[in-house]
């Protein structure tokens, strides 16, 4: 089949700075891999993609965002409200939806494969549409409402149960669905809605060395985004005096890009006070080595945690709450991860995690021993085909 895959925001990439872009690489992989033409078409994008992307599709076309005048009206309403709800409630303001309507129909493929739901509501009607479902948006709002609290925020056009309701119907209207997130699949099903699940990974990589495991170090490992501000939050305020308290001595590390305002993320200047922070890291085999901790401090609902995909790959131990780990069922607690009902658990369980070094190897092993079983490009070929049984 022919295939346009619309792309968000970045260029698929196998060396990427969020899950979205590492999907993408996925699902681009993988269409070409099951012997389709895929036409990559990226949405608000200016340059190239990386050379890999480049060779595995049949052609690259760039849209960049559009520029409206001062004197266009429409200009000032975009300015005036949230640019992301914005998006949601009126995606051809300025004129994208049309810009894309006339790429693929140049292109006039046999399906459309919408990365996101940004895209999936500037499909043109009419054509066949796959929605790779990655966050939903309204979920995510509820975090930055609840948890982060911003204190300056732009009128929104929609409500939070306007916006999921949009999201439902998106997923109701698509001819194929994939979901990277278990919690997000069986969220659909609970409104009758079968999506097929297919975590993100990307290129498989080498197993490593496992001769010599680490003890003590720990990672907050991710780049930011909404989940990473509530995490850092978290641990400030509620996991960081349980450490304080028990006088273990951990050695904390920071990977992944800074927040781009610091009015985003009221934790950061706190964290580069007491981790060594390493920024972004291209080969994160420079920094982890097996043993090492992921902390991920999360409860929340909001899609997959792609980090977790690429911890395991480098035998590092995720640890988390029960509900972290809900979005990856892969993961058993306590033979390939750590999992805690609360604070206090979980820095007890870090506790004997360090002083244990059977147990440090045992969760190591088991860490890529689930990545391999289960977050091989290859092992997740099966749902991105059946997402397009339809054809």
């Amino acid at each position: 089949m022919r295939i346009v895959q619309l792309v968000h925001s970045r260029w698929p990439a196998t060396i990427a700075v969020g899950g979205g872009q590492l999907r993408g690489w996925q699902e681009l992989a993988s269409l070409v891999e099951l012997g389709h033409e895929v036409h990559v078409v990226g949405v608000g994008l200016g340059g190239v993609p990386e050379p890999g992307v480049r060779a595995l599709a049949a052609s690259v076309t760039a849209i960049p965002w559009r520029r409206l005048s001062r004197l266009d009206a429409r200009r000032w309403v975009a300015r005036a409200l949230n640019p992301t709800t914005c998006r949601l409630r009126f995606p051809n303001l300025d004129g994208m939806g049309d810009a894309i309507r006339d790429v693929v129909d140049g292109i006039d493929p046999d399906v459309v494969w919408a990365g996101g739901i940004f895209n999936a509501v500037m499909v043109p009607r009419g054509r066949r549409m796959v929605f790779s479902q990655r966050d939903f948006v309204h979920k995510v709002r509820q975090v930055r409402k609840d948890v982060i609290k911003l204190k300056f925020t732009r009128p929104d056009p929609m409500t939070t149960d306007q916006i999921e309701q949009l999201e439902l119907d998106v997923c109701r209207r698509a001819d194929g669905l994939i979901c990277a997130s278990m919690t997000d699949a069986d969220y659909l099903k609970s409104h009758g809605i079968t999506g097929h699940y297919a975590p993100v990974v990307g290129p498989t990589l080498p197993r490593p060395n496992f001769d010599d495991v680490t003890k003590n170090r720990v990672f907050f490992f991710g780049n930011a985004n909404t989940a990473m501000r509530a995490c850092r939050v978290h641990l400030k305020d509620e996991l960081w005096p349980v450490f304080e308290r028990s006088g273990v001595d951990f050695e904390w590390h920071q990977v992944g890009a800074p927040p781009g305002a610091q009015r985003d993320d009221p934790a950061w200047d706190w964290m580069t006070e007491h981790f060594r922070v390493h920024g972004f890291v291209d080969d994160l085999g420079d920094v982890f080595q097996p043993g090492d901790v992921s902390l991920v401090p999360y409860k929340h609902q909001t899609g997959f945690r792609t980090k977790f995909t690429v911890a395991a790959g480098y035998g590092v131990v995720n640890v988390g709450y029960d509900e972290s780990f809900g979005c990856a069922p892969e993961f058993t607690p306590g033979e390939d991860c750590i999992a805690a009902r609360d604070p206090k658990e979980l820095v007890e369980k870090m506790e004997e995690f360090t002083q244990d070094a059977s147990m440090r190897r045992k969760l190591a092993e088991g860490s890529r021993q689930v990545y391999e079983q289960n977050y091989s490009f290859e092992a997740h070929l099966p749902a991105i085909k059946a997402s397009l049984a339809f054809a």
